[in-house]
């Protein structure tokens, strides 16, 4: 009981290590990375900043790896360790199975939610008041902070929310984000239990990301990709569109989760 703890206690331990060491990758990274470059920019207030940050961090491109990878890589070891299965007589195959979808939930939605919450928070209270970037509107012929706050709400697909305060956007922002992640991490997980090459597991749901990106941009279908609600170069939309493929992801993730369960009963004969 004693070694059990203890090798719960360094799982916990790395894994909130990994998951600081990503979130400083892909939210604090490039926001410095973009503060060096906002002056050759006419940015015209801080949801335009949010926007340009946005565009430097890798989560746009990555966001299945980068919320997958700090509990993928526990369940890849406890896999390959055969875990579950020498535990067995203290927690049933299927219930830690299960404890696991739940860890990567959740895991997957702190770094999602966080990322963009970084991005926020700086964009919005902390660089205004350090006053590093020059905000220029005039040279975007907004003259007028109703002509600014305009621009603002039709900035970017869930700029929207800017209507009912900044608070209101950067929570509805990072929660929508923090979703997509949880659901990237449970699939990823999903993907470990059910294929011996645990690099190849791990990475195709990126591959699989990457692929439908490429299709959704060749067919003109940019604004119900599964990245369309970072806040690229597309127009805005509805705010329903992305949850388009937010649901697809979910019903595919469901669909995993129920295969990997149901097959927990012959762990044996297929790790």
């Amino acid at each position: 009981m004693y070694k059990l703890s203890t090798t719960l206690a360094r799982q916990s331990a790395y894994i909130g290590t990994a998951v600081g060491v990503v979130t400083l990758f892909a939210g604090v990274a490039p926001i410095v990375g973009a503060m060096l470059l906002a002056d050759r920019y006419a940015l015209s207030s801080p949801a335009d900043v949010f926007r340009f940050v946005m565009g430097f961090s890798p989560i746009n491109l990555l966001l299945p790896l980068i919320v997958s990878l700090p509990y993928a890589t526990v369940v890849s070891g406890e896999i390959s360790h055969r875990y579950l299965l020498y535990t067995r007589t203290r927690e049933p195959i299927g219930t830690g199975i299960r404890h696991r979808f739940g860890t990567a939930a959740l895991v997957g939605f702190v770094v999602g939610f966080v990322v963009p919450l970084l991005v926020f928070v700086w964009a919005f209270a902390i660089e205004p008041s350090l006053g590093i970037v020059a905000l220029r509107p005039e040279l975007s012929g907004l003259t007028t902070a109703a002509q600014i706050q305009a621009a603002d709400l039709q900035a970017f697909t869930f700029s929207q929310l800017l209507a009912y305060g900044d608070v209101a956007f950067g929570l509805g922002y990072s929660l929508f984000t923090g979703a997509t992640g949880a659901l990237y991490s449970v699939i990823t997980v999903s993907c470990l239990f059910m294929m011996t090459n645990r690099f190849l597991a791990t990475a195709t749901p990126w591959i699989v990301h990457v692929a439908v990106l490429f299709v959704m941009a060749v067919l003109n279908l940019a604004p119900v990709s599964p990245n369309a609600f970072f806040p690229f170069n597309l127009s805005q939309t509805s705010m329903s569109l992305p949850m388009i493929p937010l649901a697809v992801l979910a019903a595919l993730a469901a669909v995993l989760v129920t295969v990997v369960h149901r097959r927990a009963t012959s762990w044996e004969s297929w790790q």
